[in-house]
């Protein structure tokens, strides 16, 4: 561990990023795509975003070992409407924190937040907001965090449906894309085989 260091992300981490990511949400809950394709969605997405040069109001720590990422995590600023009062107009919002289970109890963790809250408080952020899977609720407390009575949520079920629906109407028509490309070059084949067939 003597070159292990925490850095910035950028543009370069993206694929192993969002490799990450599908191994994070893969423990703790069902997934609705492959590795493959849910990483060519998502690496361009954090590529944009996690690019140092970019104006993007998100940051993205990483925890290496000098051979690979062993976790990270992530923070998007958000205004606020400016008020007249004595109020800091910038909230932050914690996401994607993980490290992967072969390097846990060995506060990389709890090193990467502490980074990223600091990072918050030099933004003059007001409040910094998460939320927690029920297995990382010790974890944040630990940090500072409690449950909010002043934050009301709305989730709108429907949608989550659909985008489920649209997610497997995506992979369906993958797969059948697929199998007919196999089945075209199989078709192709046999015509070479026999001259005079055509496909």
């Amino acid at each position: 561990m003597s070159r292990a260091h925490i850095r910035l992300a950028d543009g370069r981490d993206s694929v192993a990023l969002a490799e990450m990511r599908y191994r994070f949400r893969a423990e703790t809950g069902k997934v609705n795509e492959t590795k493959s394709q849910f990483v060519r969605r998502c690496a361009p997405w954090m590529r944009k975003r996690f690019h140092q040069k970019s104006l993007s109001r998100w940051r993205c720590w990483i925890f290496e070992d000098g051979k690979q990422l062993l976790g990270h995590v992530c923070v998007q600023l958000f205004e606020k409407i400016p008020n007249p009062v004595e109020e800091d107009e910038i909230h932050a919002y914690v996401t994607n924190c993980y490290v992967v289970p072969e390097s846990r109890n060995r506060k990389i963790g709890q090193k990467l937040l502490k980074k990223a809250l600091a990072w918050c408080r030099a933004q003059r952020v007001d409040a910094v907001i998460l939320w927690p899977t029920r297995a990382s609720k010790t974890f944040y407390r630990r940090s500072g965090f409690a449950p909010a009575g002043d934050i009301f949520e709305l989730r709108d079920e429907h949608s989550t449906t659909q985008r489920f629906n649209h997610s497997s109407r995506r992979n369906a028509l993958h797969k059948k894309n697929r199998s007919s490309l196999e089945s075209g070059r199989a078709r192709s084949a046999s015509s070479r085989s026999v001259p005079g067939v055509s496909p």
